[in-house]
């Protein structure tokens, strides 16, 4: 059977219309749509659009605020506060880094500390929009109302959350280093993507109720949730780290438990203007020799070239971009899902009729 596929156009299209009938402002539900759709674009596909039903969900329950807009509490020097105030992660994480590279431009450095934002999503959209302004960045976020998900390293009880970790550097052509990861083996969301569509994960990192290893998505999600962390020893130090910078020192607060609250996020990030230790001119051709360097390496697979990180994301990107974005069978029930409890089915099937008999 093969796979349907839908415009970029059309899936904002799609969950715009849906989070609008659901309560959000018409330009927020853009602006969320056009982050969920990219990352779709981009194959992220677990923080793409079949996030649609927990969003409306959220809205109708009065868990996200779809008529709020964060806002700039301080400005300290390079020092900015940014409120979340409950809105929609994807607009709260654009705001702070388009005030992170205006204060870097500024000054040459700054911090943003974001506080009460609901669920940011992709966080390599931040790094992103840095490093397309010439801004080198790094972003940790916390979530301090979740349930534990990540066992630290050498427990047997989940201690801390997924803490995402991103980060970029600009590269003169555009061929931006862009990483974003999840402190556990895989992210919640993969997990819970692949129950969805029926299938294993990769690898197997998960502890069930008898504490073996598995790759069966099903057992973390049968309130066992106990995900190994990534990295050993050295994993469970960036993640410390990350709940450290966003749940401490960006002043909002650590994650100590389980609370089955809504998700909320903290988010800390760092603003580097690349050109101000620039003196002698020399950053373009050096992070074009760098970068050419390190992807020379033979691989070790000649199906799989090196690539630095990004480098994949922009060519799944082109793919997409020219053959449409594969609706798998997950994100078709979850567009319907959500229009049904949207209220916006008949319309939703009327515009996309494909979607419709997909879900």
């Amino acid at each position: 059977m093969t796979t349907p596929r839908v415009s970029r156009d059309d899936l904002t299209a799609a969950v715009a219309l849906v989070l609008t009938a659901a309560g959000a402002e018409p330009d927020i539900a853009a602006e969320v749509a056009d982050n969920l759709s990219e990352a779709d674009l981009v194959g992220r596909t677990s923080h793409g659009a079949r996030l649609i039903p927990g969003y409306v969900h959220r809205l109708k329950a009065g868990e996200v605020n779809g008529h709020a807009r964060p806002r700039l509490a301080s400005e300290d020097g390079a020092i900015l506060r940014v409120l979340g105030q409950n809105a929609f992660g994807q607009v709260v994480g654009a705001f702070s880094a388009r005030e992170g590279v205006r204060a870097a431009k500024k000054h040459g450095i700054a911090a943003v500390a974001v506080t009460g934002s609901s669920h940011l999503g992709r966080n390599g959209k931040w790094a992103e929009i840095a490093a397309e302004a010439g801004v080198a960045s790094l972003h940790f976020i916390n979530s301090p109302l979740a349930p534990s998900s990540i066992t630290p390293h050498g427990g047997a009880q989940s201690r801390l959350t997924s803490n995402p970790v991103a980060f970029g550097v600009p590269h003169p052509d555009g061929d931006h280093f862009i990483a974003d990861f999840g402190v556990g083996a895989v992210s919640v969301n993969t997990i819970k993507q692949a129950v969805e569509n029926g299938e294993r994960l990769a690898q197997a990192c998960i502890l069930d109720a008898q504490g073996e290893i598995t790759d069966d998505p099903a057992a973390f999600l049968a309130g066992n949730r106990r995900l190994l962390g990534f990295g050993g020893h050295k994993g469970f130090a960036i993640a410390v780290l990350a709940e450290m910078m966003a749940g401490l020192v960006a002043g909002g607060r650590p994650h100590l438990g389980d609370s089955g609250a809504a998700a909320v996020n903290n988010l800390f990030s760092i603003y580097i203007d690349v050109a101000r230790l620039d003196d002698e001119g020399a950053y373009d051709d050096r992070m074009r020799a760098l970068t050419s360097w390190i992807v020379s390496s033979p691989p070790l697979d000649e199906a799989a070239p090196v690539a630095l990180p990004g480098q994949r994301g922009r060519a799944v990107r082109g793919r997409h971009e020219r053959d449409g974005i594969p609706v798998s069978r997950g994100l078709a029930k979850a567009l319907v899902s959500a229009a049904r409890a949207a209220g916006t089915e008949t319309e939703f099937a009327a515009r996309w009729p494909a979607l419709a008999q997909a879900g």
